[in-house]
């Protein structure tokens, strides 16, 4: 059962899950900051993320055209909840803020 089909599903979901994750990540860097203490965690975790990024667009291209769109929207929403989960760990251990950034898109 479709809720909402076509391009309007797939313009609803980008427009909410970019919403979403824009008002988490413009306080990502403040709460790496208040965690550690340093600066350099929140550019690290940057780096870590883009670099991450650099390496995966490629493959994720692959693996959406195989499984289709909609099933890739749900594994990225898992993804998502993983980055939150990690983030949210983080603030017992500075490990748990690696794979938030392994996660966060």
């Amino acid at each position: 059962m479709k809720l909402l089909k076509g391009e309007t599903g797939i313009y609803l979901h980008t427009f909410l899950r970019s919403f979403g994750m824009s008002m988490v990540g413009i306080f990502i860097p403040l709460y790496i900051y208040k965690l550690t203490g340093e600066l350099e965690s929140a550019f690290l975790f940057f780096g870590l993320y883009h670099l991450l990024v650099l390496l995966s667009v490629l493959p994720a291209g692959w693996i959406i055209q195989k499984i289709g769109v909609d099933l890739g929207s749900v594994i990225g929403t898992i993804f998502r909840a993983l980055f939150l989960f990690f983030l949210i760990l983080g603030r017992n251990n500075i490990f748990f803020l690696g794979l938030a950034g392994a996660f966060w898109e």
